[in-house]
């Protein structure tokens, strides 16, 4: 990390050793949120109030997830309401400047330079005595998850970001006078409401933190397709506040027109779709001609359950691996290093042994989070023509560089996909979502709540899967028409995930139906959605228009095209979509003070913005932090006063090389981080599967605590037996873990079948009957409750 920075969390710009203190400008946020299907609008209105005699400056920043669009922007000021416009962002910084000149109160808003999921929002010249709403809307995608659940998330924590040597960090706000910059410590509160409806039929609504975040649901009895939901209690924003829906059958396929406006051009006159598919592949895809290199995150701030979570994962991960397959594990922190040197090696009994004994060393002991260089690393390695190569990415992490990472992903795609896994509340989506997008994998985000195996298993299952190649669209018109991808490229298919993608057609299009085609294997494949799974919606926000429009905008950025600026900026302004290029500007024409008269003035910058909640300066901020700007002559000398945190996570600092360690005492323990006599049944399983995916009748004879002749009775061999006795225990008693066992089970059959006498379907049956007779005698054995 550079030494002259110190970026720490939701934190006010303030000059080095000046903190005096004075009432938080920011009262309350109120925020609702609409679901409809799979998609989400958030409205949130921020009251600030200026008690002081003087006008003021404020600033925050505040987290997005990086695919939602930011389109509306509105301040209502006393008793004036000015509406924001979306434009170039130095046009809207130029306007901004003049109006605080002027005297004016004004308001700008944009991303941050090299992130996509931080924006910023400054306040300028707000009244003394005076209050201020700030309104902002966002649209955002929903998916559905390997559970079938549908979540929303509102983000409210925004983590330590690391920044390597060689990347500029975020520069002061366009405005801000860092002369005289006070710290704000009183909490506020917040509220939301929200509404679920749509044509699915509404199962359950839960909170995303059953046990702090109690909502209260209300599902219309006769007529399950509509629900309210309001917040039942206080909320402390050190985690992120959302609920997830489960409908009766969220698999459905379906495409939603929504119409244009008519008196727009280009994309936001023509109609748009979003299609939600849920693409199956045949069991037989999975193939062994895969390279897989898992990258773990061992950072000081992995550790604890972050640490343990990711250990068990990586048994899993090694336990799945098909024989034949290629495979590789990296560490990183602040260094890098491969279990093999030269390069991934085939997976068999030896190389699985390496790669378990690096398991059980494995510890959170490796400083900062420079995740760039052992990309670049595997990167260099050269690709086997006759592997797909694919990167397993499992970090917490969070840092400034992300446009690097991302843009290295997207020129290696061709050879190489990612997948990610963003571990912990605040994870960043620019790193997470952004770097899966631009490596054409798929991505998950994983907080205390989850159980981590299930959602990386199902990346797994994905990496495995033969691809699809060739992908084309096909549709059928009423009359000659035609649709367009947004944006353009076909997209990528994962069986049993849910894919959305955009589209546009011309308005008054009657469309009756879109088909992907491709192959697998050389084998054709198709997924269709029919004209009586469509449906046309006019909607005066044009949630649809603005994703499509988002999601275009990411894919621009993305390429880096010479002249993706200005399509970046035409989009963003005509869409209303906020962009990296573009900035939302407001400026309030009555006049207040001058530059001059303002000069003598303190200032205060909001050290926790956006959509966050009451106590979270109590659970997350003790004091702000000191930052430095670049300053053209030097700047001011470091404070030297250190910063105080009460925050679960950990500070990562290159310096900080000494870090608590794990003391788990056996794998188990490293694997099962619950410890409950059947979890660790399961684990125990899990670990001793053979790298040729069988299972030895000691091993399942010491798990259950039984003789081995109990186990071993019929003509059939010992090995195949034991295996296809794990698999009928495993799909009975541990039914709820099918996502994290569904590839053991598909390697242990592929096993069975290596052995030509052997009928599959009767050994399973032989393996049930032993099953029952054991627990009939011992019906008290905790892997039968």
């Amino acid at each position: 990390m550079r030494s002259d920075w110190c970026i720490y969390g939701l934190i006010g710009y303030v000059e080095y050793g000046y903190y005096d203190s004075f009432n938080v400008p920011l009262e309350s946020v109120s925020s609702s949120v609409s679901v409809h299907g799979y998609v989400a609008h958030v409205k949130s209105t921020l009251r600030y109030r200026n008690p002081r005699n003087q006008p003021l400056q404020v600033y925050f920043r505040t987290p997005k997830d990086e695919s939602s669009a930011l389109y509306h922007v509105e301040a209502k000021i006393q008793d004036r309401n000015i509406v924001a416009k979306c434009l170039e962002v130095k046009k809207a910084a130029k306007i901004y400047e003049d109006a605080l000149r002027a005297g004016k109160t004004a308001l700008l808003v944009r991303e941050e330079p090299k992130v996509t999921d931080i924006f910023n929002l400054a306040l300028g010249n707000l009244p003394p005595e005076s209050s201020c709403e700030v309104t902002l809307s966002l649209v955002c995608e929903l998916r559905v998850a390997t559970d079938g659940g549908v979540e929303f998330r509102l983000p409210t924590v925004l983590n330590p970001r690391y920044q390597p040597a060689s990347c500029a960090g975020p520069v002061a706000p366009v405005g801000l006078d860092l002369s005289a910059v006070a710290v704000a410590q009183t909490p506020y509160t917040m509220d939301v409401r929200a509404t679920v409806s749509g044509a699915l039929d509404i199962a359950c609504i839960l909170s995303h933190h059953r046990h702090s975040d109690a909502i209260s649901v209300t599902i219309h009895d006769d007529y399950k397709k509509a629900s309210q939901i309001k917040q039942d209690g206080g909320y402390t924003s050190d985690h992120e506040w959302g609920f997830v829906v489960h409908y009766n059958n969220p698999y459905q396929p379906q495409a939603i027109i929504e119409t244009g406006d008519v008196t727009a051009t280009g994309l936001m006159m023509d109609q748009v779709l979003m299609i939600n598919m849920f693409p199956q592949l045949p069991e037989a895809s999975y193939s062994r001609f895969n390279e897989i290199i898992f990258v773990v995150d061992r950072s000081g701030s992995m550790h604890g359950h972050n640490m343990q979570s990711a250990r068990a994962v990586l048994l899993l991960f090694l336990k799945s691996l098909p024989p034949g397959c290629r495979f590789n594990i990296v560490s990183f922190g602040s260094t890098h290093s491969f279990l093999f040197k030269e390069g991934s090696r085939t997976y068999s009994e030896a190389t699985l042994a390496m790669a378990c004994e690096l398991h059980a060393s494995m510890k959170a002991n490796m400083g900062g989070t420079e995740v760039l260089a052992p990309l670049k690393a595997i990167y260099s390695q050269p690709v086997d023509p006759s592997f797909s190569r694919h990167v397993l990415l499992l970090t917490d992490g969070d840092v400034w560089n992300t446009d690097e990472v991302t843009e290295l992903a997207a020129r290696h795609a061709s050879s190489t996909r990612v997948f990610t896994v963003g571990i912990g509340e605040g994870a960043s989506t620019a790193l997470v979502k952004g770097l899966a997008r631009a490596g054409r994998g798929r991505a998950e985000l994983v907080t205390a709540t989850d159980r981590m195996q299930t959602k990386v298993m199902g990346l797994v299952a994905s990496m495995l899967q033969a691809s699809v190649r060739g992908v084309t669209v096909s549709c059928e018109f009423d009359a000659p028409s035609r649709l367009s991808l947004v944006p353009s490229e076909p997209p990528v298919i994962f069986g049993g995930q849910h894919l959305v993608t955009y589209a546009r057609m011309p308005p008054g299009a009657q469309l009756k139906s879109i088909t992907l085609k491709g192959t697998v294997d050389g084998d054709e494949w198709q997924c269709s959605v029919t004209e009586r799974q469509m449906v046309t919606v006019h909607d005066e926000r044009l949630t649809l228009h603005r994703l499509a429009a988002r999601a275009s905008i990411l894919d621009l950025c993305l390429k880096n095209k010479a002249d993706a600026r200005k399509t970046v900026v035409e989009l963003s302004c005509a869409s209303g979509v906020l962009s990296r290029h573009t900035a939302f500007v407001a400026v309030d024409q009555q006049v207040g003070e001058t530059d001059e008269q303002r000069a003598a003035h303190p200032k205060e910058a909001q050290p926790c913005g956006g959509m966050h909640g009451e106590g979270y300066m109590k659970a997350r901020l003790v004091a702000c932090v000191p930052v430095r700007f670049p300053m053209v002559g030097g700047g001011p000398p470091r404070s030297s006063s250190p910063s105080r945190f009460e925050s679960q996570r950990a500070i990562e600092m290159e310096m900080c090389e000494k870090v608590l360690v794990d003391d788990a005492t056996n794998e188990v323990d490293k694997f099962c981080p619950s410890g409950t006599p059947k979890e660790n049944i399961y684990c125990q399983i899990i670990a001793q599967q053979k790298f040729d995916g069988s299972w030895l009748a000691d091993d399942i004879a010491s798990i259950l605590q039984t003789a081995a002749g109990d186990l071993l009775q019929g003509d059939a061999q010992p090995a195949n037996l034991m295996t296809a006795l794990v698999v009928v225990l495993l799909q009975e008693y541990f039914s709820d873990r099918a996502a994290e066992w569904g590839l053991l089970v598909i390697k242990a059959k592929n096993f069975l079948k290596q052995s030509p006498a052997v009928d599959i379907n009767e050994l399973l049956k032989a393996a049930k009957h032993r099953l029952d007779a054991l627990r009939s005698k011992y019906p008290h054995h905790v892997a039968f409750v």
